[in-house]
């Protein structure tokens, strides 16, 4: 499937994953179109219930049977449900170490949330941006993100220690979190990068929120306007809002919702480029795309000096790549190794 346009299409589709065993190529593909019953319906509202922690009605797939039209119902629910940061996406066997995958640069999960898989063995909670609902302010820092973060794991209830996985800002989110995890009564067992180098060019707000306003404009086919700026940031969102809305590469949404979106993921960037990665003090793996030795940072990672380093190639990683046996393997094999030292410990 195309990557998950938000948060919430993300949780649909790791629900609708872990209820029939695949996503759909299309996020307005058919759910009964595809050959599955109502039995298959009641399994998906099963698991979209147990990740989003309320009861999500049977008649939602059958009104609107596509991860889009059940998305938006979801988005249209009016009880603070979009206000929670944490989502148990999977649940794995009691006791289990969970994996915590931490948002990427959009402030939501996005292709990551493939990695939502039952063969894992462990419970799964996916992690959300603060400012992704147009509920509050982005976050400025790294420290600042991380503890909303871990403030968020431990607000579901998260106890004792976590894997922590996260891509581009969601991996140098994990390195912080690690930091600062026993601020929060958390404790992170293993922190672990998707195709790990991440050096972001040192630019400014405005020029950030250039670069993304450009990035839409060409996923929906229009034309580069002028340059952003601070003062006009809003009204240049709104431009493009009323240029893209319906445009099937872009969510349906309210204009704070999108311009939310579009400043997380300035903010989120920003914050990035600032951030120095401190000394690791948990096990640390790089797992990459095969070839791409060079390109990942493998000698940057290592000199933070964790007190075990693994970098792993695999054949490929892109987004439609990320839910492959291989990828799931990989990461079954390095959490229950970190979870032997860790009952070893005990």
């Amino acid at each position: 499937m195309s990557g998950a346009r938000d948060a919430v299409e993300g949780l649909v589709a790791s629900a609708w994953r872990n209820a029939v065993g695949r996503v759909p190529a299309s996020v307005d593909d058919d759910f009964f179109a595809l050959g599955y019953t109502s039995l298959d319906a009641s399994a998906l509202m099963a698991h979209l219930r147990e990740a989003v922690g309320r009861k999500v009605p049977l008649r939602v797939v059958f009104e609107t049977p596509t991860i889009a039209g059940i998305a938006r119902q979801l988005r249209s629910a009016d009880d603070g449900w979009r206000e929670r940061y944490a989502y148990r996406l999977h649940a794995g066997p009691a006791g289990g170490v969970p994996m915590v995958l931490a948002p990427g640069t959009s402030g939501t999960l996005g292709w990551i949330s493939a990695l939502a898989d039952e063969r894992l063995g462990r419970p799964v909670i996916g992690l959300v941006s603060r400012g992704s609902y147009a509920e509050a302010a982005p976050l400025q820092t790294m420290p600042e993100i991380a503890d909303h973060l871990l403030a968020a794991l431990a607000a579901e209830g998260v106890t004792g220690p976590v894997h922590l996985v996260g891509s581009c800002v969601g991996g140098l989110a994990s390195i912080e979190m690690a930091a600062r995890a026993g601020a929060h009564g958390l404790q992170a067992a293993s922190v672990t990068l998707l195709n790990g180098s991440f050096q972001p060019e040192q630019l400014t707000v405005a020029q950030r929120l250039q670069h993304r306003l450009d990035d839409i404009r060409r996923m929906a086919g229009l034309p580069q306007l002028g340059e952003a700026s601070d003062a006009r940031a809003q009204e240049q969102i709104r431009q493009l809002f009323e240029q893209v809305v319906g445009s099937p590469r872009i969510v349906e949404a309210t204009f704070d919702e999108f311009a939310a979106r579009v400043m997380v993921y300035v903010h989120n960037w920003h914050a990035a480029a600032q951030y120095q990665p401190r000394t690791v003090a948990v096990p640390l793996a790089v797992v990459y795309t095969a070839g791409d030795e060079d390109e990942v940072g493998l000698q940057q990672w290592r000199a933070l000096n964790p007190p075990r380093f693994h970098a792993q190639p695999v054949d490929g990683l892109a987004a439609s790549d990320v839910g492959r046996p291989e990828v799931i393997e990989t990461l079954a094999a390095l959490f229950s190794s970190y979870d032997e030292e860790l009952s070893r410990d005990v």
